[in-house]
């Protein structure tokens, strides 16, 4: 079975494909990195998957990255200039205005809150993220309570306002993030979106803004992975399951490539036990 067979597969059986697709994800960067300069293979192999993606898509990052080595979890802004810089590379690639901060010991607490949330209802979930997507990086400046960028693969962005959350609410919002990581590396499987389709926009319900395909299929994603953790932690699911059947609603036919479509599919035959879909990219 192919790589994108095996990633649908382990999608309808209700798994993340993090397992499969990750360490690939992994040893093609380092093979990119060697590849750009030389190095020694097990001084990559000692860095976190965050800074092995942010090395290889941002070669300024090359000799200058030192402040986050290892696996270190909660970031904190640098104090060295030269670290400072590659801070503020990675917050403007999230955000744009975005600037680095640190983490107060009142926030540290409430992510290691729900952090032990996700443990309780979702230890599968939560040994994954442990080791595949550990650390956080605080932004100030930045609208979103949340964020990911897939060159800084590993890493979850929060922002200001996280302080205004319950540990549910913000486990919810790790399990969100995850979903848009995971995604991530199912658009390097394929084309998720078709070509003329790539600019395209729509409203998007999540958000209440027009966003382009790709933006509604991560929203439509990480929608479905959300309802799937709320569901197992007893946590209310109706609008974030309404937001899942309006988003699916916005895809028109050949807005998505025919593996977007078939993962699409494979989203829907989990949820639609307790979600009904309609929309018009027939299902």
């Amino acid at each position: 079975m192919s790589l994108k067979e095996l990633a649908l597969k382990t999608i309808e059986a209700g798994a993340w494909t993090f397992e499969e697709l990750a360490p690939r994800f992994r040893s093609a960067l380092m093979g990119r990195i060697l590849n750009a300069q030389e190095g020694q293979v097990e001084l990559l192999e000692s860095r976190s998957l965050m800074e092995i993606s942010l090395r290889a898509y941002e070669p300024s990052a090359m000799s200058s990255w030192q402040g986050f080595s290892g696996n270190q979890k909660f970031l904190k802004r640098a104090e060295r200039t030269d670290e400072l810089a590659i801070q503020a590379l990675i917050a403007d690639k999230v955000s744009s205005g975005g600037t680095p901060a640190s983490f107060c010991p009142e926030e540290i607490a409430l992510i290691s809150d729900a952090e032990s949330f996700l443990r309780a209802y979702s230890p599968t979930t939560s040994q994954l993220k442990e080791r595949w997507v550990p650390s956080f990086m605080k932004l100030a400046n930045v609208p979103f309570r949340s964020g990911s960028h897939p060159h800084v693969f590993g890493c979850i962005f929060l922002g200001e306002r996280i302080s205004e959350f319950s540990a549910a609410n913000l486990a919810t919002s790790i399990v969100h993030e995850m979903a848009h990581q995971e995604l991530f590396l199912f658009n390097l499987l394929d084309r998720l979106v078709e070509s003329n389709a790539d600019f395209k926009l729509a409203h998007a319900p999540f958000q209440g803004t027009k966003r382009p395909t790709i933006g509604r299929l991560h929203s439509f994603y990480a929608l479905f992975r959300m309802v799937e953790f709320e569901r197992s932690a007893g946590l209310p699911t109706s609008r974030h399951a309404d937001l899942l059947q309006e988003t699916a609603e916005t895809f028109e036919p050949n807005d998505l490539t025919e593996y977007g479509q078939r993962l699409a599919s494979a989203v829907v035959k989990r949820i639609k036990a307790g979600v009904e879909l309609r929309n018009a990219v027939n299902l």
